[in-house]
């Protein structure tokens, strides 16, 4: 399920304590997957409990992308990653059409961790959350989801159209 592979480097909870200074959401972009989604990462959401990270995952999609028999143009899940073991797991998942629509919404707390693995877009986060320098440096954390939403297709478009030459 977690395979998006880092080529180039979530979402809102309501009075979630900060790891950063500011208590607004901050989305951070931990990277791409080709030329289908992009990964950010909402600091504004991190919560630590000894080696457990919860934090807020924003995927964008360059194409609406079928999630529950439903097309959504973005993801909002809450990981949970382990920075003693290198897992993660998603405790919950909603889906979101274009027009910010809820489409899907269902916990998953169920479900086992996954492994990490190397060089994935997933172990990037992970290092992210668990107290690693910043993915993608030279890219500026977006303040709003809409920014953020905003600032993945114009890189995902950009991305597309180099990869067209």
């Amino acid at each position: 399920m977690r395979t998006f592979l880092l080529g180039l480097g979530a979402a809102l909870i309501v009075g979630a304590p900060s790891a950063f200074a500011d208590d607004a959401p901050s989305y951070v972009l931990m990277g791409v997957s080709g030329v289908q989604a992009a990964v950010f990462v909402d600091t504004s959401t991190l919560q630590h409990r000894s080696q457990l990270v919860t934090a807020w995952e924003l995927t964008v999609f360059s194409q609406p992308t079928e999630i529950g028999g439903r097309l959504a143009s973005y993801t909002l899940n809450q990981e949970e990653f382990d920075c003693d073991r290198k897992t993660d797991r998603v405790v919950y998942v909603s889906g979101f059409g274009d027009n910010d629509e809820l489409l899907l919404g269902a916990s998953t707390s169920g479900t086992a961790a996954e492994p990490e693995i190397p060089e994935s877009l997933s172990a990037v986060e992970r290092q992210f959350v668990c107290g690693g320098s910043q993915p993608m440096p030279k890219v500026p954390a977006s303040p709003s989801r809409h920014d953020a939403i905003k600032l993945a297709h114009d890189l995902l478009s950009e991305m597309a159209r180099e990869s067209a030459h």
